[in-house]
């Protein structure tokens, strides 16, 4: 029997690079995090204070 658990993108054919899932070049779901439990794309972005990557409409814990 197939498990078919895998991350899929809407957008584009993922690839996967060294253990890491690639999207195409110019798809909409680029810097997004795979949410399995809500099975969608969040966009992230970089925080300017830490550098972390967070969600695009997240606080960072250090921005006021």
């Amino acid at each position: 029997m197939l498990n078919d658990n895998r991350m899929r993108c809407d957008s584009c054919t993922l690839a996967t690079i060294n253990d890491a899932v690639c999207h195409e070049h110019g798809c909409r779901n680029s810097r997004s995090r795979w949410d399995k439990s809500e099975q969608r794309w969040i966009k992230q972005r970089e925080c300017r204070e830490c550098g972390y990557q967070i969600d695009a409409n997240d606080p960072c814990c250090k921005e006021d």
